[in-house]
């Protein structure tokens, strides 16, 4: 599995292969990282008072805090970038946040795996398999919920003005939601027959989206418009075969990698 993103900060492509992150640049590829290695994992106790059932009299015992552990073959899932850091997902469940000379700042290990990411000048945004979506800082602490749906979270974007978080599911749908309070939820951007597992920001008014469908629609987001459709099973030359696992777009091209 590859992942592809376009770095608007350096100018150039990143790409995700295996657990290596890559840069490429005027015909020339760089190694920049390996990712996907967890943090250390450091088991605490804690004395705690709790009443034992004979004479409810308090006592203390040694309790021992959940710890969440890394999952599975650790490959990159995702990609994210701003001025001040890039963050990487991997199918390991492992979170990562590299500087802009790609040192690694901070790691940690998500309640469930990961499914995209975003990244602000102030937060790291995950959505996971479980169908939520929340927020750490840029050290990886300080987690906060900020939204759920039914079924698992495929994709998300944060608009540019960071006012809106775009998320899409497997039950067909699109959410814009108000940022951070995404309880507030703006609209719906309704279309596609199958799961959306794809979506990204043209402009700041232009969502593309992709879907188990076999369609790429374009919309309009202050009006939740269908603009266009760039792709129907109708169409043996534009046709998609395989899943797409990753779009990325830098004007005036449009990039995807399939499986």
């Amino acid at each position: 599995m590859s992942v592809l993103h376009y770095d608007t900060y350096s100018g150039s492509y990143l790409l995700g292969i295996g657990v290596h992150l890559y840069q490429y640049s005027d015909c020339q590829i760089k190694l920049l990282a390996k990712c996907g290695d967890p943090p250390p994992v450091i088991e605490e106790k804690k004395e705690v008072e709790q009443k034992t059932e004979e004479n409810g009299k308090e006592e203390k015992s040694d309790k021992k805090e959940k710890i969440l552990r890394a999952e599975g073959r650790p490959f990159i899932t995702g990609i994210a970038t701003c001025d001040e850091c890039i963050a990487v997902i991997s199918n390991n469940k492992v979170v990562e946040t590299f500087d802009r000379t790609f040192q690694k700042q901070a790691s940690t290990v998500a309640i469930k795996r990961p499914t995209s990411v975003q990244v602000t000048k102030s937060h790291v945004i995950i959505s996971d398999k479980a169908g939520d979506a929340y927020s750490y800082t840029l050290t990886l602490v300080d987690q906060k919920y900020l939204l759920g749906h039914v079924s698992v979270v495929m994709d998300m974007v944060i608009t540019p003005d960071h006012k809106f978080l775009v998320t899409c599911d497997r039950d067909e749908k699109i959410r814009v939601s108000h940022y951070p309070n995404c309880y507030n939820i703006e609209s719906y951007l309704l279309g596609h027959e199958e799961y959306v597992f794809r979506i990204m920001l043209l402009s700041p008014n232009l969502l593309l989206s992709v879907g188990g469908d076999q369609k790429v629609f374009v919309w309009d987001l202050p009006s939740t418009t269908l603009l266009q459709t760039l792709c129907t099973d109708n169409d043996d030359v534009t046709k998609l075969h395989g899943d797409v696992t990753s779009v990325t777009y830098s004007s005036p091209y449009l990039l995807l990698c399939r499986t």
